[in-house]
């Protein structure tokens, strides 16, 4: 057990010696920054093999989270207009952030992601409902 411990800490003897964390990431907001340029021509090598993947596979383009969100909140105001399910008042389709994507029946509930159980919502009406079920 103590063999495995002592290689564990040798990897970050040797970020802490280069002046970056890997382990506290997230708290040195240069981490990534000095990550990349250590270690750019692999990470632009394994960017270009991945592409090169998805081109002999047929994929043609990834949908990120947010073009998903924008075409499921398209689809559900083709469907529903332009009013929240909940207060029945009109949605600001220019603010994206003050408008949520809500479940009719809770997916805790149903486990139902289908545009069926969709509908939009202000975001404030759709935190004042909670878990609750229907309007």
């Amino acid at each position: 057990m103590a063999e495995v411990r002592g290689a564990d800490k040798l990897p970050r003897l040797q970020y802490k010696k280069s002046g970056i964390s890997r382990v506290n990431g997230s708290q040195n907001p240069d981490y990534y920054k000095i990550y990349y340029q250590a270690n750019k021509e692999k990470i632009l090598a394994r960017n270009k093999e991945l592409r090169q993947e998805r081109k002999e596979k047929g994929i043609k383009n990834r949908v990120t989270p947010q073009t998903w969100r924008f075409m499921v909140i398209s689809l559900l105001q083709q469907r529903d207009g332009n009013n929240c399910a909940i207060c029945g008042d009109v949605l600001d389709f220019n603010d994206l952030k003050s408008m949520h994507i809500d479940h009719k029946v809770p997916y805790w509930h149903s486990q139902d992601d289908t545009a069926d159980n969709l509908q939009l919502a202000h975001a404030s009406c759709n935190m004042k409902r909670s878990r609750k079920y229907g309007n």
